[in-house]
Parts: structure tokens; sequence; C-alpha cells
């Protein structure tokens, strides 16, 4: 009797505590568009045109605000004219905000992720080739 209970009592904890079921979040696999050029998506043309202000705080710097990156890219459907628009990463002031969808038709939707690279004391911003990374989302 004594041995059912310690093997009881041992097993116990764990009854309480099995995992619980996450959802799985399927990774964003985003494709890269350097400065100056056009990826197609779906008759959906990307240009990443231009930064237009990279004010974020170089790693291993001490910095007062975070700052940002802020860039111009062309949107252009086929048959369409091309839309132009600033895509804002980091800080945003006041009467701005933070829209990274480039493009959206039926459940998908166009997104920019990220810029690349981040900036590092002592490179200067001329000798930086800048990469955008977007990626389709779906949605529904």
């Amino acid at each position: 009797m004594k041995a059912i209970l310690f093997v009881f009592a041992l097993f116990l904890p764990f009854v309480g505590f099995s995992q619980e079921e996450q959802p799985i979040t399927p990774p964003k696999i985003a494709v890269k568009i350097p400065l100056g050029k056009t990826v197609a998506f779906e008759g959906v043309a990307i240009t990443f045109k231009e930064v237009l202000e990279d004010s974020r705080c170089p790693e291993n710097a001490t910095c007062v605000w975070e700052g940002r990156v802020r860039a111009l890219v062309s949107i252009e459907e086929e048959g369409e004219e091309a839309i132009e628009q600033v895509v804002i990463f980091g800080k945003t002031k006041s009467g701005e905000e933070k829209n990274h969808k480039l493009y959206s038709k039926g459940k998908s939707v166009l997104k920019a992720m990220k810029i690349d690279p981040y900036p590092v004391m002592g490179v200067s911003k001329e000798d930086i080739t800048y990469t955008l990374y977007v990626y389709i989302e779906s949605i529904g």
C-alpha cells in the first residue's frame, strides 16, 4: 500500500502541469529588394527607390532618441499608374503612422518587414547598401 501511495505521490505533480498547446505561427518568408531595384509579386512591381532618412542609433552607441529609417517605395500594379509611399521603421513623429502595408488584393497583403543593414559606428551612410525586406501575408 505504501508503495502505491509513493508512486502516486511521485507522479501527482506532473498531472496538473501538462503542456498547453500553443498556436503555431508560420514563419514570414521575406524577399529582399536592394536599393534602386524592382521585384514583381503576382502582377505588382515594388521598387525600393530611396532612403529618405536613417537616424537609427548605431550599434554600440548611446543615443537620446531611438531614431528611425524612412524609405520611399514605388508600387505599380499591372496596367495602373505607379503610387509612391513612404515606409517608416522606428520612431514616428506627430501626424505620422507606421504603415507597412504596401499593397493588398483579395486575401493577400504585401507588407514591408524591415530595412537592413542597421547602422554601425564608423561606417558612412554612403558606404551602406540598403535592402528592403517585404513579405506576403494572408488574411482571413
